[in-house]
């Protein structure tokens, strides 16, 4: 089967963009009629959930609990190993190997956009995000990460454990505000990517084969069945069932309507906290912050060369707000239009 994974990094702050990140993972046998596997479970010699292992594995988790000095519920014993590191050291780790256990290319961040299937959507990006390719890794060796791949590749073989998609949509600022003024509120923004995610796998299934994706729940919805409607039903030739519905998790089935020539299906849960919970969904939203934190270098690097006294930000609304004051005095009203998110 196929198993999937969509989470997104970004939809709150006020600088900076939107990334929603998609991960599909080939397992077993793609016509058995089984619940998907554990692929913490699968590729345990590879991976694990902390950043703080023994033995060295890549770790695999909401991102949030990786991000070096963000907190988290990260234990004090974790914080005292991780004294000193990078904050990205944990999600560039992970997040490049499996890059590369995919076969991309990622020696500067040109090279991992183009891997993500993201590369076209910078442009109409203000210029503090464009400009020379920045090497990569910034926060970890090179040797970890070749390591790093070259562990979680074999391992991958011999779990049967295939890669199938590995993209991130990236909204700029202003692909942001034109969805927002669109759709009237910022649900729209996530909810597009998310769209453009769930085709993506429908049109990977082969024949007869099945997916399981997970999906964090969009804005707080509790109910997806008209929206999926659209997402599906315009020229898709499925049919869409609600299979259950409840407190903290939505399922839905979608099926080819001509069962006999085609056969594909597809169950897409929408769950709260599963970026914790499911590997595919916390691979994506490691990847969605790692690819975020990148772009927020570029941002960092093109002000600060301007005024050098500016301090960075990681554009979340407070911060954001001192770092448009501090900076007011390199700022031209084009720049805040093409900058500021607005809502």
């Amino acid at each position: 089967m196929l198993i999937a994974g969509i989470d997104e990094a970004g939809y709150g702050p006020m600088l900076g963009p939107l990334t929603v990140a998609l991960v599909a993972l080939r397992v077993g046998d793609p016509r058995a009629n089984c619940p998907p596997p554990d692929v913490w479970s699968l590729l345990e010699r590879a991976v694990c959930r902390t950043g703080t292992d023994r033995r060295g594995r890549l770790p695999v988790n909401d991102s949030k609990m990786l991000k070096v000095g963000s907190g988290g519920g990260t234990r004090s014993t974790d914080r005292a190993k991780n004294r000193g590191r990078h904050p990205l050291v944990h999600l560039e780790r992970t997040v490049i190997a499996f890059a590369r256990a995919n076969g991309h290319t990622t020696g500067n961040d040109h090279q991992l956009w183009a891997a993500l299937g993201a590369e076209s959507e910078w442009c109409e990006a203000h210029a503090c995000y464009l400009g020379e390719p920045l090497a990569l890794p910034v926060a970890c060796s090179e040797d970890q990460v070749r390591v790093g791949a070259s562990g979680l590749t074999g391992v991958m073989r011999d779990a049967g454990v295939r890669p199938a998609l590995f993209r991130c949509r990236v909204q700029t600022e202003p692909a942001f505000n034109r969805l927002v003024r669109a759709e009237g509120s910022k649900a729209g923004t996530t909810g597009s990517a998310v769209a453009a995610h769930l085709r993506s796998v429908w049109d990977a299934l082969e024949s007869g084969e099945r997916a399981w994706v997970v999906c964090d729940r969009l804005g707080g919805r509790t109910y997806y069945g008209p929206w999926l409607a659209e997402v599906f039903m315009a020229g898709c030739g499925c049919t869409l069932t609600c299979v259950a519905r409840a407190e903290s998790s939505s399922d839905y089935l979608v099926e080819s309507a001509d069962s006999r020539s085609d056969g594909r299906s597809m169950r897409i849960r929408f769950q709260t906290r599963a970026d914790s919970r499911d590997f595919c969904v916390a691979l994506a939203s490691m990847i969605a912050k790692y690819a975020r934190e990148l772009a927020m270098i570029r941002f960092n690097t093109f002000w600060c060369a301007r005024l050098p006294e500016l301090k960075p930000t990681a554009g979340y609304h407070e911060d954001a707000v001192r770092w448009l004051a501090d900076a007011a005095s390199i700022l031209s009203e084009s720049d805040r239009s093409a900058l500021v998110r607005i809502a």
